[in-house]
């Protein structure tokens, strides 16, 4: 499976915006506060999704939660286009 991009429709700060992949090996690179990270949670909340908790949650699902959830207030939504091996 091949990662062709994330799309950030309201996640964090991303209101629609993507972020494309090319073949091989990819580096993802800015000064601080630029969104690396933000993509990175982007990417794996895409892959494995959110977990929902009862009450509170985890004091890290909360800062989770609170650093990630749409700055738009919106709610989350998050997407992923993939390749397979098979190239489907």
């Amino acid at each position: 499976m091949r990662i062709d991009q994330v799309v950030g429709t309201a996640f964090g700060p991303f209101r629609g915006e993507t972020l494309e992949f090319a073949t091989g090996l990819n580096v993802v690179h800015g000064p601080n506060e630029a969104g690396k990270s933000s993509w990175f949670n982007a990417t794996y909340t895409a892959l494995a999704g959110r977990r929902k908790y009862k009450g509170r949650g985890s004091a890290a699902e909360t800062e989770f939660r609170n650093r990630y959830k749409p700055w738009s207030g919106s709610k989350w939504a998050v997407g992923l286009a993939v390749t397979l091996d098979d190239d489907r």
